[in-house]
């Protein structure tokens, strides 16, 4: 080798070193940035499902307290006068659903008449819009989140109308349930979450109404003058068009990077919903620490020669994959849990068609309208057969037949509620 030779050699391998260890960073940093992606969806994913899941619980749990009025009204219709069997039946009702913060009954003008609460009995509701609501023709009212001065929580209001023989208007039932009463609906699920093997960290949550504002905050006591909407919240604004989702923002108070998942209450049958969004949101940190470590043991290891560089890269580009694994384990879960989840409403629903006792439904006119294969063999009346009867002409005893049917006769219940009559084997 020529001393012309030599210096040009020299030259070339450390420009050599330079460019596969830059290129060996490059191809590292890529990968890293392509694993913490991936973590953040993955995240991402398994908080949009629980957000979806804690948002149909609540639906579930506001569709039953939408039942709850139909059935109160239907019954407070049949006796309209009765002030006796009105205020037992609402302290029964009281007692047996403690969600509910308080029942009263109005008369047509609008004062209440019958309430859990005697000191409420008398007051002019007439003003309330959920009072002109329903008599104005409106079959049911549901009220959003607002301040209850009675027992000094927030709650929201079912009412629903109660109307005469011939349709005319009687007054109106109202129940309110508390707000408290919709957190613990929730908690559990996600206290279960939270506390999983291999969670990330720090989980929130908050229910934001249909107008912005929060109304249940896991970090905050100054609720009442938080309005997302009005703040631009991404995870909000994207509620509005899609049902669930996740995104990556930034922490309005704290502002650090979070994820953020979403879903929206969309209601059950008749009843529409409150277009309430749920959000879950946990910090970017959290997820990403075991890659930042990895980065932070590369920066470190930035005076070392070529050779230990790329084997502490390997070591670590395989730590990252491992942490990668495991994320994509926690998505696989999410995936096996929305499947079991569905897979047990379908058994319940199998349940029902295979009980051993008789099920039968009817409205409110005693029309059956639910005959299942138990009550085929118990009363010896086909599905097909006992379909759109009177109950008073099918299994119904001659005796109570006039009785029954005079009850149907004053129930002037508009409505559609179902009854549900059980019979053992």
């Amino acid at each position: 080798m020529s001393d012309a030779t030599a210096p040009r050699l020299y030259a070339w391998l450390q420009t050599l070193i330079v460019a596969m260890t830059i290129l060996a960073l490059a191809i590292g940093g890529f990968a890293l940035h392509y694993i913490e992606t991936r973590m953040v969806a993955s995240a991402g994913e398994i908080l949009a499902f629980r957000t979806a899941e804690v948002s149909d619980k609540l639906d579930r749990y506001l569709f039953e307290r939408y039942g709850d009025v139909q059935m109160l009204a239907g019954m407070f219709g049949a006796q309209p006068d009765n002030r006796e069997f009105q205020s037992a039946y609402l302290a029964l009702m009281k007692t047996a659903y403690p969600d509910y913060l308080w029942f009263g009954a109005t008369n047509e003008r609008g004062h209440i008449v019958v309430a859990t609460d005697p000191a409420t009995v008398g007051q002019d509701f007439s003003a309330r819009p959920e009072f002109q609501a329903v008599r104005h023709g409106q079959p049911i009212y549901v009220g959003d989140v607002e301040p209850f001065s009675l027992m000094g929580v927030n709650g929201i209001a079912f009412t629903a109308p109660l109307a005469g023989p011939e349709g005319e208007f009687l007054g109106a039932v109202t129940t309110r349930v508390g707000i408290p009463a919709l957190q613990n609906v929730v908690t559990g699920t996600l206290l279960t979450f939270q506390r999983r093997k291999g969670f990330w960290g720090t989980l929130e949550y908050q229910f934001v109404t249909r107008r912005g504002e929060v109304f249940i905050d896991s970090t905050s006591h100054d609720k009442n003058d938080v309005n997302l909407k009005q703040l631009g919240l991404p995870s909000l604004q994207l509620s509005e068009g899609s049902l669930s989702g996740f995104v990556e923002e930034m922490h309005l108070r704290r502002h650090v990077p979070v994820i953020t998942g979403y879903a929206r209450t969309h209601g059950r049958g008749e009843f529409k919903g409150m277009r309430w969004t749920v959000l879950m949101r946990m910090d970017q940190a959290d997820v990403l620490t075991p890659i930042r470590k990895v980065l932070g043991g590369l920066a470190l290891a930035g005076g070392v020669v070529l050779l230990p560089i790329l084997g502490f890269l390997v070591w670590s580009v395989k730590r990252v994959q491992r942490e990668y694994r495991h994320a994509e384990q926690e998505r696989v879960i999410a995936r096996e849990a929305e499947a079991s989840l569905r897979e047990s409403e379908a058994h319940t629903r199998l349940i029902v068609e295979t009980a051993l006792d008789a099920i039968v439904g009817m409205d409110a006119g005693g029309l059956i309208t639910e005959w299942n294969a138990q009550a085929e063999r118990i009363f010896g009346w086909t599905r097909q057969e006992a379909m759109g009867r009177l109950l008073s002409d099918t299994i119904i005893p001659a005796q109570y037949r006039d009785a029954l049917n005079a009850g149907y006769a004053v129930s002037s219940r508009p409505a559609n509620p179902m009854c549900w009559a059980n019979r053992s084997k």
